[in-house]
Formats: structure tokens, C-alpha cells, sequence
């Protein structure tokens, strides 16, 4: 086997140093971790200062510090970067990029996002961090080698799980289930079954996977139980699936017809997954799979953010991708004189939209990621914790993840719902979960139980029509998702009247279209 780059720390270090070069994020203090933040952002600064779009956003300045850097700048989204970076142009950048990632955006669009090199090497080593994580019980617990055999499922390049996934084959010497290569060419059910089939064969030492993807590889391990002559293929198969399946008593397992789970043949190591699904889905796949989710948080714009420890249940904030800021819940829907708070000033059980200022060339200052997290524990708890802990909370805007594929808004959902031609009144829609599944409800004021069944039928058709990405997210997970909660008649000017935000004439736009909380909806549902 070729050694690779990252192959001789491996070789050479002892699990201790391994983890310190990889994991050594955990070990930072506060303002350790603020030290270098700053380094990095000033670094920044100097780096897209003279660059056209670094112009634009800085307006023509080079802030010398992070306060004055915070008090020049304004806040920024997405839209603000697209006639400069949309379509992949490079002419404005501080940095030609080593590569392009894209990510759903609404209507079937895409956001394009340029990455630089040395952007790529950072978000390389966090990834084996989340490897090494995903399998480790204690501090120091290194079972990540060369030579582990990785089953990966994957959209195409240029997503970035699968840009990030070709890059960790190049720099570690991971073998994937089954190539890159071919894996990304094939439509998804039949990637599902290619890769279980194949890991028979090969074994499996760790899954990479979006959360969202293991209702379809459920669905895909039953048939191939059910198609698949366990007893027969036994001397075929890998040596340790076989000893495994003797171990747990196959014939036992097939006369009784009892299930045989991926527990029975594979023994994993470590899942590294992601998705605003996984805490729903966490105890289905432990129970399955025999091993807890490693989450990490990101995005396309901001790389890997923060990601859990060997206890897999909060995350931690990570120092190199990005220089944070963030937002307070209740500024949130503030148009002007937002004020951010840098990571010294969380609040434990607090909620925060994050702000990102990307480092190395890339191209996003002060931009708004549009998520809520909540500081779980901050460095002065009891636990002896040396940074914020956090968990992903929700949107922070209206937008609706659904899947990781498809991105809903108030835009994209009206247009869906009027193309249903069903009489309605005021609406809310937001992602649930219902038996472990996520569903998009609809809270929506209507004259009877009949229109609510066939609303739901109606606005699924509808919302693949006007967004393709809800359209392949629909078809890869294989069911419709639409849930329709009928609402009395005037239910939105009565929780408004009653909360004391109608206003004198009461405006009922007040409340927005996506994601409510749920003492709002709880309000609205009460009868009466």
C-alpha cells in the first residue's frame, strides 16, 4: 500500500500526539481559542482587503482590529455575495480557489461556494478528527488506521461531502466500500443496495453518511435479508461477518424468524454523520447499528463548525475554519442595530444564530448562516469544560431543511400552496418528526377535514413542480412527507389578538410562515 500524506502520523506517532494533532481543539482555552481566532482573522483581513469583492463588503477599508473589523462591517447573507461568486466566478476573489462546492438552495438553485487550498487541508483534518472521534470511548483512544474500510454515502461532486470524501482518500489511506468514483455515478436505491451487498464482502470499519439516509439504507438492508440466503452465502462472505453471524446465532436468527440487524453482521466502529435529523433518528440507529451517531455541525459556506467528543452528545466549537460571532435570539428579527457577542459572552441554555467570517481567502465576512444553536454549558460549569458546549437548535430564518437535499421557503411554499387551488386562510408550515420520519406539517386554517386529506396530496405534487430539489429529496427517501393540521377559522387573529401583537390593525403577517415555535403552535391548535 502507497503511504499517504496523512498516513506517517499513523506510522510514527503514539495514539497521544495523534490525537493532540487532531483532536487538540478539545484541549484549548478559552482564550487560547480567541487568540487564535484573531490571529486568523486579522490574516483575513490583510488577505481580501484589496481584493474587488473584499472591497465591496469592507467598503474600501482594512479594519486594524476585531472591534473596529466589527463596527465597519455589516452583517451579510448570501445574496450579497451572488453577482460576485454565483455561476463559479473567480475575477473577484482575494484567492483562486483550489475547488467549487454547491449546496440546495431554494427553487431547485444552488449556492456556490469557492474553496481555497489551504481552506480544503483544515476542513481535511477535522474530518479525520470526526473519524477518530466517531470511534474512540476515552480521551486519547485512537482506533482509526490506514487501511480502514469505509462505506460512504454520497451525492456527486461538487457537494461537499463528496469533495471532502475524495480529498480524505488522497491524503489517508481509507478504502472505500466501493470506489469514489463509481459510487457518486449511481442513481441513489441503487448505491444503497451496491454498497451493503459489497460490504459483505469487504467488511466495514466506519460509515460516512448524511443522517437522512439511513431510512433508505433501512429499507435496503431488509431486502437484501429477504432476497439474500444467509446460511448459504456463509463461507463467501468476510471472514469476521461470518464469525459474527455464528457468534449471534444465525440459524437461531433465521428459524425464528426473528430480524437480523446491521448490528448482526457488521462491527462498526464509528458513524460520522450530519443532519438537522440526527437527534431524531439517534436511538433507531444505535439500536441497529450497535453504535451511537458522531454529529459534527457546518455548512458549505463555513466548513465543519463544531463537532462532538468521545461522549457523543454535545459539540464543541472548532478554532480554525472561521471567525465567530453571534447573534442573540431576541435580535434576531431585528432589521438594523444588531449587536453580536463573541464566544467569551455565551450565555449557558441560551439561543444564537451564528455569524461567520471565513479565514484563509475564502470569501464570506460576517455572514449570517440563518441557524439557531443553543449554548449547553459554558467554561465556568461544573463539568471542568474549557470551551461553550453546544447543540443544534433550528433555522433561525424560513428556511426548512428537509433531508439535507431539499431547502423550503415562505416564497417557494406559498407558490406551492396557491397552485393548489384549495380556499385557505393563514398558514404555518415546519419540519416535525413523526415516528423517527421527517414530516413538513401544515398549520393551516380551512372549512373542513375533507380539504385537509386532499391538501395534502395536492401541495406534495405542487411543491415538486415549483422546487426540483424537494422533488429528488421526496423521491431518494421514498414518501411523501406532507402533513396537513386543519386549523378553525380565524385561529392566527385570535392567538395575535390574545398575545397582544395584532397591533391596531391587526396584521396578521405578524407571524411568520415557517418554523414556529411550539408554545405558538400550541396556541394556535387550542380549540376555543
Amino acid at each position: 500500500m502507497t503511504e499517504k500524506q496523512n498516513d506517517k502520523y499513523f506510522y510514527t506517532y503514539d495514539k497521544e500526539k495523534i490525537w493532540q494533532r487532531f483532536c487538540g481543539f478539545l484541549e484549548l482555552s478559552l482564550n487560547e481559542f480567541m487568540e487564535i481566532q484573531e490571529r486568523l482573522l486579522l490574516e483575513q483581513i490583510e488577505l481580501v482587503s484589496d481584493s474587488p469583492l473584499g472591497k465591496v463588503i469592507m467598503k474600501c477599508q482594512q479594519p486594524a482590529s476585531v472591534e473596529e473589523f466589527r463596527t465597519v462591517v455589516p452583517l451579510t447573507t448570501y445574496d450579497d455575495y451572488i453577482q460576485y461568486i454565483g455561476n463559479s466566478r473567480e475575477n473577484c476573489l482575494a484567492e483562486k480557489p483550489h475547488y467549487w462546492v454547491h449546496t440546495s438552495y431554494t427553487k431547485g438553485a444552488f449556492k456556490h461556494v469557492p474553496w481555497t487550498e489551504r481552506f480544503v487541508q483544515t476542513q481535511l483534518r477535522n474530518v479525520i478528527a470526526s473519524l477518530i472521534l466517531s470511534s474512540a470511548t476515552q480521551k486519547w483512544d485512537v482506533k482509526l488506521a490506514p487501511g480502514c474500510r469505509i462505506l460512504a454515502i454520497l451525492p456527486e461532486r461538487p457537494f461537499v461531502s463528496a469533495q471532502l470524501a475524495f480529498g480524505i482518500v488522497e491524503q489517508f489511506s481509507a478504502n472505500p466500500v466501493l470506489p469514489l468514483e463509481v459510487c457518486e455515478k449511481l442513481p441513489f436505491s441503487r448505491k444503497i443496495d451496491t454498497l451493503l451487498k459489497r460490504s459483505l464482502y469487504t467488511n466495514m470499519d466506519y460509515m460516512i453518511l448524511m443522517t437522512s439516509s439511513f431510512l433508505p439504507l433501512e429499507r435496503g438492508f431488509h431486502r437484501m435479508i429477504k432476497n439474500t440466503k444467509m446460511l448459504s452465502i456463509l463461507p463467501k462472505i468476510h471472514p469476521l461477518i461470518s464469525w459474527r453471524l455464528i457468534r449471534n446465532n444465525l440459524k437461531r436468527l433465521v428459524k425464528s424468524n426473528e430480524s437480523i440487524l446491521p448490528k448482526h453482521l457488521w462491527g462498526v466502529k464509528g458513524i460520522v454523520a450530519w443532519g438537522s435529523d440526527s437527534e431524531a433518528l439517534q436511538d433507531t440507529v444505535c439500536e441497529q447499528w450497535g453504535k451511537p451517531l458522531f454529529q459534527f455541525y457546518g455548512s458549505s459556506e463555513s466548513g465543519l463548525m463544531a463537532m462532538q467528543d468521545w461522549r457523543k452528545d454535545n459539540m464543541t466549537f472548532l478554532h480554525d475554519g472561521v471567525f465567530l460571532e453571534f447573534i442573540p435570539e431576541d435580535q434576531i428579527e431585528h432589521k438594523e442595530g444588531i449587536s453580536t457577542l463573541l464566544i467569551n459572552e455565551l450565555e449557558e441554555g441560551k439561543l444564537y444564530e451564528p455569524v461567520i467570517t471565513s479565514f484563509y481567502g475564502m470569501p464570506f465576512l460576517r455572514y449570517r448562516q440563518g441557524d439557531l444553536i443553543k449554548i449547553v454549558s459554558t467554561p465556568n460549569d461544573q463539568n471542568g469544560n474549557r470551551l461553550p458546549k453546544l447543540t443544534f437548535h433550528s433555522r433561525a430564518d424560513d428556511l426548512i431543511d428537509l433531508f439535507g437535499i431539499a431547502r423550503i421557503n415562505t416564497k417557494v411554499a406559498s407558490e406551492a400552496l396557491e397552485l393548489t387551488g384549495i380556499p385557505h386562510g393563514e398558514w404555518t408550515i415546519r419540519k416535525e418528526h413523526e415516528t423517527g420520519k421527517p414530516v413538513l406539517r401544515i398549520y393551516i386554517e380551512l372549512d373542513n377535514e375533507t380539504q385537509a386529506t386532499d391538501l395534502a396530496h395536492r401541495f406534495h405534487r405542487k411543491l415538486k413542480s415549483v422546487d426540483r430539489h424537494y422533488g429528488e429529496a421526496t423521491y431518494t427517501m421514498a414518501y411523501n412527507p406532507i402533513r396537513v393540521t386543519p386549523l378553525v377559522k380565524g385561529a392566527f387573529e385570535r392567538y395575535l389578538r390574545e398575545s397582544g401583537r395584532d397591533g391596531h390593525d391587526q396584521d396578521l403577517q405578524t407571524l411568520p410562515h415557517m418554523n414556529l415555535t411550539d408554545s405558538i403552535i400550541k396556541d394556535l391548535t387550542k380549540k376555543g
